[in-house]
């Protein structure tokens, strides 16, 4: 064989192993992307856990329930129930839902206790009771623990139905990546109502939204569900409370959806 004819052949030998190469790294590659997306799926709410939920529904037709729930998914997660005291239920939530982000994103960064957070407050922003206005004036103090906060923002009570389906879509979406911490109105019902059970809104609460100035109330959104009761199926949000185990069911509670109950939602960002 020439030295022609051996260079020819080294070389076509040399690109099949080139090209073995580069298969076997598109290969390491491809693995890797894999496991990411497998890890990452193992930090969001997915259409999996949607169905492993209707499969415990259809396997016990009792329960009357489907829910997309992070206390189902990382039950690891959730923090102890509390008793508030005061008007502190903004700093247990942001305590608890940064506690819940840092865990998901894999920081070891320490979170901040609800005492942490009020005594981060600058005292001409709390009431005498422990409460703030607005949660921007936390932001500062948050950006502490985590790279920001965005509040995100119920659209006018007046505003067309597609505003705050919008609304409530993006707050699904921001769920599916951790639990939310979420400001709502106390309304008057509040009082009265067996937390056992679903709630919404009477017309005296819609009224007392349009003419009263309502106390601010705060928790921590952890799942959407919908509840089958005599035929009808029901949406509604999942929320961890401050008001002790024996509030609802071990300290979360249901309010019904599309019914304007969120006035804001905070998106922790790494």
């Amino acid at each position: 064989m020439s030295s022609r004819e051996q260079g020819q052949g080294s070389g076509y030998g040399g690109a099949t192993c080139r090209h073995r190469e580069e298969i076997r790294e598109m290969r390491n590659y491809l693995t890797e992307i894999a496991k990411l997306i497998t890890d990452r799926n193992r930090n969001l709410l997915t259409k999996a856990d949607l169905l492993a939920s209707f499969e415990k529904w259809q396997s016990n037709f009792e329960k009357k329930e489907i829910v997309l729930s992070w206390n189902d998914k990382r039950p690891d997660l959730m923090c102890a129930p509390v008793m508030q005291g005061a008007d502190d239920c903004w700093a247990i939530a942001l305590s608890r839902a940064i506690s819940m982000f840092l865990q998901i994103i894999g920081s070891d960064i320490t979170p901040p206790t609800k005492d942490e957070l009020l005594n981060a407050i600058d005292a001409r922003y709390l009431s005498r009771r422990g409460a703030i206005d607005r949660l921007e004036i936390a932001i500062p103090y948050v950006k502490n623990y985590v790279g920001n906060m965005i509040i995100h923002r119920r659209p006018a009570l007046d505003s067309d139905n597609e505003e705050h389906e919008n609304y409530e879509k993006c707050i699904v979406r921001l769920l599916a990546k951790a639990p939310l911490a979420i400001r709502f109105e106390s309304l008057p019902s509040f009082g009265s109502h067996d937390w056992k059970t679903m709630f919404s809104p009477t017309y005296e609460d819609c009224q007392a939204r349009v003419y009263e100035r309502l106390y601010k109330h705060d928790g921590v959104l952890t799942g959407v569900g919908v509840e089958l009761r005599n035929g009808v199926a029901t949406d509604y949000w999942e929320v961890q409370e401050s008001g002790g185990e024996d509030l609802g069911r071990g300290g979360f509670v249901r309010f019904a959806r599309h019914q304007f109950i969120i006035e804001e939602v905070c998106e922790l960002q790494a």
